[in-house]
């Protein structure tokens, strides 16, 4: 693979999204409907915006996140955690709904058993303020949207860029909300389930079912698919490549799943970036989103370490 775009050190990352509180219940025993089971519960900051920004400063870049969030504690705990993680932090506040949450409910080999979104404040959101930030964006720049706002809204903020812009599916449930980005998208990361909706859209009842062929026909130049342990396949303008998973053996001190997805999708940002080549991006990813693995919590100070050996 080529690298698809040359390095133009430094960019500017504006990072649009997702800024809440990850709650998340560790169970000692697998979930059983109906039933109380003994466990754990930590709260932290998560949503994939500011996640992807996390992981983009603790591997030297100096993002800026955008969002929204209430006048309450859970907008100071976030505030404080993103300055201590040299993240710029713009945020618009609605003080009629709380600032959002994520409730996960994870079993004791790390997967997910349930979870509650409460992100009602996502839906305030407006671009229109963002107008005058974006419009100042170069072509060389980065623009990073996630799924968590309104559709409507994402379609403006993408309309008043011209830099590189990436889009996160986040979730199957809110993918589609992508759906009318994509001839201005330069890079589509997402999943298996995700991208099935996404590109459901879009095919007909003759074309094949195959999310890899109707990604390929969407039109994105770059697209990178996760599912699970299966291979990771990348689109590279119409090439499609696929990169086998290494398998990760969890050991009693690792983490959840919370945050590994994120952690890969910075991996491909951050190497697209620094101007090397797409392959280099997902290799990079995966060993990325496996050390978050190895953490509670969607997010780990140690991924920088992984720049200075590669």
């Amino acid at each position: 693979m080529n690298a698809p775009f040359s390095t133009h050190e430094p960019s500017r990352i504006v990072v649009v999204g997702a800024a809440h509180m990850d709650r998340t219940a560790n169970l000692l025993h697998p979930a059983q409907p109906g039933q109380s089971i003994p466990g754990t519960t930590a709260e932290r900051p998560g949503g994939a915006a500011l996640n992807v920004a996390s992981n983009l400063a603790a591997l030297g870049h100096r993002p800026e996140l955008y969002s929204i969030v209430s006048h309450d504690a859970a907008a100071q705990t976030l505030k404080a955690a993103l300055q201590n993680r040299h993240v710029s932090f713009q945020a618009q506040f609605n003080s009629a709904l709380p600032t959002a949450s994520y409730f996960s409910v994870v079993n004791p080999d790390g997967t997910l058993a349930i979870a509650v979104a409460d992100m009602a404040i996502y839906d305030a959101f407006e671009a229109t303020p963002l107008k005058a930030t974006l419009e100042q964006l170069s072509k060389n720049d980065w623009l990073i949207l996630d799924a968590n706002l309104p559709s409507s809204e994402l379609v403006k903020l993408a309309s008043y860029s011209k830099a590189k812009t990436v889009g996160l599916t986040v979730s199957a449930a809110k993918s589609q909300r992508l759906h009318t980005l994509l001839a201005n998208m330069d890079i589509l990361l997402t999943n298996a389930a995700e991208a099935e909706v996404l590109a459901g859209g879009e095919a007909s009842a003759q074309e094949s079912s195959d999310p890899v062929q109707s990604l390929a026909r969407l039109g994105v130049p770059i697209v990178v698919m996760t599912n699970s342990d299966k291979p990771v396949v990348a689109i590279d303008h119409g090439q499609i490549h696929e990169f086998e998973v290494p398998a990760f053996v969890k050991t009693q001190a690792d983490g959840d799943v919370i945050g590994a997805g994120d952690a890969l999708a910075t991996g491909v940002i951050d190497s697209l970036i620094r101007g090397r080549t797409l392959e280099n991006g997902v290799v990079r990813g995966i060993r990325m989103a496996h050390q978050v693995l190895r953490v509670a919590g969607p997010w780990s100070d140690q991924l920088g370490i992984d720049i200075q050996a590669n």
